[in-house]
């Protein structure tokens, strides 16, 4: 394939002036294709999105794997519009191997870390469609997604227990091992204090989750006296007033999203 980039960017544009063509990088995990915010755009970052990692495959060990590859450029602050990292495809609905809990602890972290959200499912097959729609359509989901205040969201805290999970290969490759926290706990600034949380308890069991507030990025207080809003993105629910911290069962390999506001204490 064309290694040059900068060069196959200034042909697109050129071959259509007047309708932008959505360029991805795909040389996933190549250091010298990643951007470079030295230079102007159109050379240090000459494409839309840039691939962070192997192919996706339709499994949760897949999924984990991938996520974890754009850690390292949101803690370099090298995904942004226009220039964004992205662990590839979403797998929703494909092959029916992920379950409802997992397809959600995927959209999920796909949207908190501001990775386009690029469907691969059979849009022809409307029972598959009709078992992702809820999920696909969650307008919060992609407020959140969508939104971008100087961080592009990414993981805050973990637990330092892991666990294994078996990513299975049938084409003579031997499967592969994925090891990840147990616990994984991401965030993303949403403006004006406001701060978007998903708590993924990625082991089989169920588990209490907690956010606590003051090790939060982007929370506006800190102290140990703080008060935010709760509100529960999937069920588009308020959940209440908490001081401090909040907690909530999770399913096992499933995820809970939430949207954190700020309430300045009244004497």
């Amino acid at each position: 394939g064309e290694d040059d980039l900068v060069l196959v960017n200034r042909l697109l544009q050129e071959m259509s002036p007047e309708r932008p063509i959505l360029v991805e990088n795909c040389h996933g995990q190549s250091a010298e294709n990643k951007p470079n915010r030295d230079l102007p755009p159109a050379e240090g970052c000459p494409y839309n999105m840039y691939r962070t990692s192997k192919d996706i495959r339709s499994f949760y060990a897949s999924m984990l794997h991938n996520l974890d590859s754009v850690d390292v450029y949101h803690k370099n602050n090298e995904s942004y519009p226009g220039c964004w990292a992205f662990p590839d495809m979403l797998v929703l609905g494909t092959w029916k191997s992920m379950t409802d809990q997992e397809m959600r602890s995927h959209f999920g972290a796909w949207s908190i870390v501001s990775s386009p959200l690029i469907l691969s499912h059979d849009v022809n097959d409307d029972d598959v469609t009709d078992q992702i729609w809820d999920l696909i359509s969650n307008r919060e989901v992609l407020a959140i997604n969508q939104a971008y205040v100087g961080d592009s969201g990414g993981l805050y805290a973990w637990s330092e227990k892991t666990v294994d999970h078996l990513e299975f290969y049938t084409d003579g490759r031997p499967d592969h091992v994925v090891t990840v926290p147990a616990r994984q706990y991401f965030s993303k600034p949403l403006g004006g204090g406001t701060v978007a949380v998903l708590l993924m308890n990625c082991i089989d069991d169920g588990a209490t989750m907690t956010a606590i507030f003051r090790d939060i990025p982007g929370l506006l207080c800190k102290q140990d006296d703080c008060q935010y809003h709760v509100r529960d993105v999937w069920n588009h629910r308020d959940i209440g007033f908490f001081d401090d911290s909040y907690s909530v069962p999770v399913d096992g390999r499933d995820a809970a999203f939430l949207i954190l506001d700020y309430v300045e204490r009244t004497t």
